[in-house]
């Protein structure tokens, strides 16, 4: 086989041999093979790869979360009531819509994590059939405890991809 360029007389193996001369492997150089580009070789599409990626994360989050009591679900819930408490009343339909679940599940949830003590439900001050959700100390402790070992999955799973805040950013658009 041959190779185009300047030198296209030369047989590819006596240029991969001067490459190794030179450069002392055949990864350098002008006969350096091209680092393959794994999105052209897929033949998935981008949802696919998000729900492989999404599966791989989950098991290392439930994994890094077994120690504090909960799952990687009951955790996405515990950080929708912080991120929404500010100061008003958090219902458990304005959680639901925040953190994109079905309203059973996040009714399950609620009771797993009020069983837990991780939460309380109280009467809301303005709407008597709805409740207001709010962090206990408890709750607070192991969100606390969570999001440093979630941090750490986070950058084993996408540190390589150019950098954790760039996802985030990136995701943030879906």
């Amino acid at each position: 086989m041959y190779t185009r360029g300047i030198v296209s007389y030369l047989p590819t193996e006596v240029l991969n041999i001067v490459s190794f001369l030179l450069y002392g492997s055949q990864e350098e150089g002008p006969m350096a093979k091209k680092k393959e580009d794994p999105a052209e070789r897929s033949p998935y599409g981008p949802g696919v790869l998000v729900a492989s990626v999404s599966m791989k994360w989950n098991h290392a989050a439930a994994d890094a979360l077994r120690p504090h009591g909960i799952s990687p679900t009951q955790d996405l819930f515990l950080h929708g009531i912080e991120v929404l408490a500010g100061g008003e009343p958090v219902t458990q339909s304005d959680l639901a819509r925040h953190v994109s679940a079905d309203v059973m599940l996040t009714s399950k949830h609620v009771r797993e994590l009020e069983d837990m003590k991780l939460f309380t439900r109280s009467h809301h001050p303005t709407d008597t059939r709805a409740r207001s959700l709010s962090l206990t100390k408890a709750g607070r402790s192991v969100l606390k405890k969570a999001s440093k070992e979630l941090a750490k999955v986070d950058a084993t799973i996408f540190g390589d991809v150019g950098g954790v805040e760039k996802l985030k950013r990136t995701l943030l658009f879906v």
